[in-house]
């Protein structure tokens, strides 16, 4: 695409996630698809920062450089994930400095931090709590979803005289941000499961209300 036509969604999101847990933020900016000077900015963050996050360049295409240039510099402990969103996601060191490469599009951005880096930087800050709390709930209407990874369905969650109901939003795909700036909960599908019917049970992971992080949590 030309110059502009691509707007930089994931730096915001992830600084925000960022400060939320406390952390100092070093935004180093865009990198282009070069592997010497993916190299260098990598090398620089290691040396400046307790962890290193990046978002994009660790799927499959021609110009998604990021894992050879990590194991270049350090090493790869793991790559993809059976997430959905958030498949391409890379762990891996620079030194003795940790490195996650999330995925490009902004939704697998926040479920990959989510469920991958903020239990990991929590723990490293010295936090005892380190997952969102969940609730049992049941799905307003019928979804369909991959059976072979776990899924965050993004959904509007509200608590009734029947406990909590999850109203799964319009607009699932992994590039569609207006869709968690409406969820306050991901609704967590198992592996395995292939479709669920409107009242069945789920999992909600409540990531936008008052107990989202408790006090204990904050101060570890």
């Amino acid at each position: 695409p030309a110059p502009g036509r691509i707007r930089d969604a994931n730096r915001p999101l992830l600084a925000a996630l960022l400060g939320d847990l406390g952390a100092e933020v070093l935004d180093l900016g865009i990198v282009g698809d070069d592997a010497a000077q993916l190299a260098d900015a990598l090398a620089s963050a290691a040396a400046d920062a307790d962890a290193v996050i990046t978002s994009g360049g660790v799927s499959v295409g021609d110009y998604d450089l990021v894992k050879q240039v990590l194991a270049s510099l350090g090493g790869i402990q793991f790559w993809k994930v059976a997430l959905q969103p958030g498949k391409p996601f890379a762990f891996g060191a620079l030194g003795d400095t940790p490195f996650f490469g999330l995925p490009g599009n902004p939704v697998s951005v926040l479920v990959s931090f989510e469920q991958l880096v903020r239990p990991a930087l929590l723990q490293r800050m010295g936090a005892r709590l380190l997952f969102r709390p969940r609730v049992p709930g049941r799905l307003t209407a019928a979804v369909r979803t991959d059976p072979d990874r776990t899924v965050f369905l993004r959904v509007q969650a509200s608590c009734g005289e029947r406990g909590w109901e999850a109203a799964p939003l319009a607009g699932q795909g992994s590039h569609l941000l207006w869709g968690v700036a409406r969820a306050n909960a991901f609704a967590v599908v198992p592996a395995v499961v292939e479709r669920l019917e409107a009242g069945a049970a789920v999992e909600l992971e409540m990531f936008r209300w008052p107990e989202a992080r408790t006090m204990e949590e904050a101060l570890g």
